[in-house]
């Protein structure tokens, strides 16, 4: 009988000889098996990078010939790059929508003919729409507004296999004239995209028609809205009856705890991001009460900038039982100002969540001593974020054994901390294994006074 590491290097190498022909949801399925498969693949997924997502050719220009031949350049491409058809790869495409001065009309960056092209060719799509006044003042954005929302509908009707759509308004508020109809347009082409499964808004909109329209939406898994001014009862309405959210993103929304966390006992979705949402009128023991008993298999947990009845919110990890939890962010919370409640409370509570793939501690002013222990206990870190602590060369000399010994990280953000230059060059020399290295914003430590 083999000896036990064999047997697992054995498993490795006939997973991955298989993963190439597997789809992405298929990918992630797998994760949902073993402990040990799910770290075999996330190592290929972060470290082979070999995920089927086409990206469109950056400053392209899309003249006619380009479009005319756009359906046989994606073509291609999946078949020289994944050697998949096109219905088993995805593409990402972003468009800005914005009103064109010189033209005086609505346009958007990728045309309505190479949208067309795209969606004929039967391509997976993750699409992202940025809505731009351009220097429209709130009257004129008003007096064009339904050029906008006619573009955005014709967007989605040309796309019908969008899978993940995220749309973003820029700048003005669209929300002091409570016209029920500005979405109409948008609601019917979203109702009418029956592969939709993940929905991102945010802006400074009338919401009540957006969240009419999204309570709907039976397929959809996975909503994100970030905007400070989303009216909690017609929210709270509408995440209510949608019983098959796995994923939920809650962005700077003021929300009494009460109201969310009874819907969240409804609901009980896989996956909670808080994304800087204020949960008030709730102490930190209820808090944590509520998330243990209402949400046991949470998985993503964001407690950045956000509070709990004035008290700093991070304080409740103390408290919390999350044994399936693979990503925490706890950026901006200052943990300078509590130092030893977080090296002597938090720290051991982390160091329990041995699922944790990403962790964020930016903006946080931590002491890189104080972290040693807790990554050398966190072995199946993919993501790990330190921007913005105040790190200097001396601190990630230190820190470099430690990342060396971390099998699995594939992202590491180290910018805007105070590194110079030569350090810069020793940790890209010895983390050359990490695809995604952030040193950028680093202040020379010699200009530091």
């Amino acid at each position: 009988m083999p000896p036990k590491e064999d047997f697992f290097s054995l498993l490795n190498n006939v997973h991955k000889r298989l993963f190439p022909y597997l789809t992405l949801d298929e990918l992630h399925s797998m994760k949902l098996t073993t402990k040990q498969i799910k770290n075999i693949v996330n190592s290929y997924l972060y470290a082979t990078n070999k995920l089927c997502i086409l990206k469109m050719p950056p400053n392209i220009k899309y003249t006619i010939d380009s479009i005319q031949n756009l359906d046989q350049i994606i073509v291609a491409r999946c078949e020289n790059i994944y050697n998949k058809s096109p219905d088993e790869c995805t593409i990402h495409l972003q468009t800005q929508i914005s009103y064109n001065t010189r033209k005086g009309r609505i346009s958007s960056t990728i045309p309505l003919k190479a949208l067309k092209k795209i969606g004929e060719i039967g391509i997976k799509i993750v699409l992202s729409i940025t809505v731009d006044p351009n220097g429209l003042s709130e009257k004129e954005l008003w007096e064009v507004w339904r050029s906008y929302n006619i573009l955005i509908a014709e967007t989605l009707k040309l796309l019908p296999t969008i899978e993940s759509l995220e749309i973003i308004f820029l700048n003005k508020s669209i929300r002091e004239v409570e016209d029920e109809k500005w979405f109409e347009d948008i609601s019917k082409s979203l109702k009418n995209l029956q592969h939709l499964t993940s929905l991102s808004i945010s802006g400074r909109i009338y919401w009540n028609p957006v969240l009419i329209c999204i309570s709907s939406m039976s397929q959809l898994t996975s909503l994100s809205v970030c905007d400070s001014w989303i009216p909690e009862v017609e929210f709270i309405t509408c995440i209510s009856s949608m019983t098959q959210l796995i994923h939920l993103n809650i962005s700077k929304a003021t929300l009494s705890g009460d109201a969310l966390f009874n819907c969240l006992a409804i609901i009980q979705p896989l996956s909670l991001g808080f994304f800087s949402a204020k949960i008030i009128d709730m102490d930190i023991m209820e808090f944590a009460r509520r998330l243990n008993l209402y949400i046991p298999g949470l998985v993503k947990l964001k407690l950045s900038n956000s509070y709990v009845d004035s008290e700093q919110i991070y304080e409740s990890l103390s408290l919390l039982r999350l044994p399936n939890l693979t990503s925490l962010d706890l950026s901006n919370n200052f943990f300078d100002t509590n130092a030893m409640f977080f090296q002597n409370e938090i720290i051991p509570q982390i160091i329990k969540m041995t699922n944790l793939t990403s962790l964020d501690l930016s903006h946080n002013e931590i002491d890189v001593k104080v972290l040693l222990p807790l990554l050398n206990a966190l072995n199946n870190l993919v993501d790990l974020n330190l921007k913005d602590n105040s790190i200097t060369s001396e601190d990630i000399l230190v820190l470099i054994p430690t990342l060396q010994k971390m099998p699995f990280l594939s992202s590491f953000n180290i910018s805007s901390n105070k590194l110079d230059q030569d350090t810069i060059n020793e940790l890209k020399k010895q983390l050359r294994r990490v695809k995604k290295l952030d040193t950028s914003d680093n202040s020379l430590e010699d200009d530091v006074e």
